[in-house]
C-alpha cells in the first residue's frame, strides 16, 4: 500500500463525520448549536455574523432572532459535540496507524530491497571498468557496477528499464571481525532489543540445536511478516473507516431527530399559545360587555339626576 493511499484512506474515514459535526462555517470547532432551522454552527460563528441580535442561516438564508440570553439560549446540539470529542480521539488514533503503515509500506514499496552479499568482507570492483568500487546491481544485466559505469549503460534507451539496486555487505562478525556475517540465529536474542544474533560462517557450529538460518533466508521471513502486519493495519483502518461510517450516519439521525422534535414541540406551543391568546381576547370582551349591562341603569341614573339639578337652579335662579 503506498503512503499516498495512506492519506486517502484515512481521509475517507475523517470526512464524513468531520462534515456532521464540525462547523461548516470556520471547520474548526464543532456544532454547538441548533438553529430553529434545523442547521448548526459554532457559537463563535455565529456571534460574529450577528446584525443586530439576528443571524441569517449560511445554509438556507432563514433569519433567526436570538433569545434573551443571547447565543448561549440557542438549543445546545449536544450529538455534535458527543461526535466531536470522540473524533479528536479517531483522528489521533488513525494518524498513529497511517503512520506505522507509512513506514511499513516504504519497507515493502514496489522499490526492490538491496541486494545483500552476506559472505562478501568488503567491496569489490566493478564489472565493467574494474577501477571504482561496484555500487548498484542490474538484474537485468546480471552485473554490478559503479554509479558511473551504471549510467552510461543504462543511458542507452532499451536499457533504461533494467531494474537497479543498490549493494550492501554483511556486518562484520562480533567474534571473527575478519569475516562477514552470514547467518542469523533466532534463539540467542538480545533482551534490550528482542533481535537474534548475526555471525559468520564459521560461528554457526557453536549454535548447534538453535534456530538459525541465512542472513537471506532470516530477512526474507522478516519481510513476509513486515506484508502481513502491513495487511493486518489495513483492516484496522478498513474497520475504523466502517465504524466512523456508522457514528457518522448516527450523529446526522439523531441531530434530525433533534430538529425535528424542537419544530413538534415549538409548533405545539404555537397552537396552545394562539389557543390561550384567543381565549384572553374572548374573556376581555365578555368583561367589558357585562360591565356595560351593570354600568348602564347607573349611566341613566347619573343622567337624571344631572337633569333634576339643572331644573333647581333655574328655578332657584327665577
Amino acid at each position: 500500500m503506498e503512503a499516498a493511499q495512506l492519506t486517502l484512506d484515512v481521509s475517507g474515514v475523517i470526512r464524513p463525520i468531520q462534515k456532521a459535526v464540525v462547523c461548516p462555517v470556520c471547520a474548526e470547532r464543532p456544532k454547538e448549536s441548533i438553529l430553529p432551522c434545523g442547521h448548526s454552527f459554532c457559537q463563535e460563528c455565529i456571534s460574529r455574523d450577528l446584525v443586530e441580535d439576528v443571524f441569517t442561516c449560511p445554509e438556507c438564508a432563514t433569519q433567526v432572532s436570538l433569545p434573551k440570553t443571547g447565543v448561549s439560549g440557542l438549543t445546545r446540539n449536544i450529538y455534535s459535540l458527543e461526535a466531536f470529542h470522540s473524533l479528536q480521539g479517531l483522528k489521533a488514533t488513525l494518524s498513529a496507524e497511517a503512520a506505522q503503515l507509512k513506514d511499513v509500506s516504504s519497507f515493502v514499496a514496489v522499490n526492490p530491497p538491496p541486494l545483500l552479499m552476506p559472505e562478501q568482507p568488503g567491496p569489490f570492483p566493478c564489472h565493467n571498468c574494474a577501477l571504482r568500487d561496484a555500487r548498484l546491481h542490474c538484474r537485468e544485466c546480471g552485473a554490478c557496477y559503479c554509479r558511473h559505469c551504471s549510467d552510461e549503460v543504462h543511458a542507452i534507451p532499451v536499457f533504461r528499464a533494467h531494474v537497479l539496486t543498490p549493494i550492501t555487505f554483511g556486518e562484520p562478525c562480533a567474534a571473527h571481525p575478519s569475516r562477514a556475517t552470514s547467518h542469523y540465529c533466532h534463539t540467542c536474542m538480545d533482551p534490550a532489543t528482542g533481535a537474534g544474533t548475526l555471525m559468520c560462517q564459521e560461528c554457526v557450529a557453536q549454535h548447534t540445536g538453535h534456530t538459525v538460518h541465512t542472513a537471506i533466508q532470516a530477512s526474507a521471513s522478516m519481510r513476509r511478516s513486515m506484508v502481513e502486519r502491513a495487511g493486518g493495519l489495513g483492516e484496522v483502518v478498513s474497520q475504523l473507516k466502517a465504524d466512523a461510517q456508522q457514528l457518522s450516519e448516527a450523529v446526522s439521525t439523531n441531530t434530525s431527530t433533534q430538529a425535528s422534535l424542537e419544530a413538534e414541540i415549538n409548533a405545539h406551543f404555537d397552537d396552545l399559545a394562539s389557543l390561550v391568546a384567543d381565549h384572553r381576547r374572548g374573556q376581555l370582551a365578555s368583561l367589558r360587555l357585562q360591565t356595560a349591562e351593570v354600568l348602564a341603569p347607573y349611566h341613566a341614573a347619573l343622567q337624571r339626576v344631572s337633569s333634576h339639578e339643572g331644573s333647581a337652579v333655574s328655578a332657584l335662579a327665577e
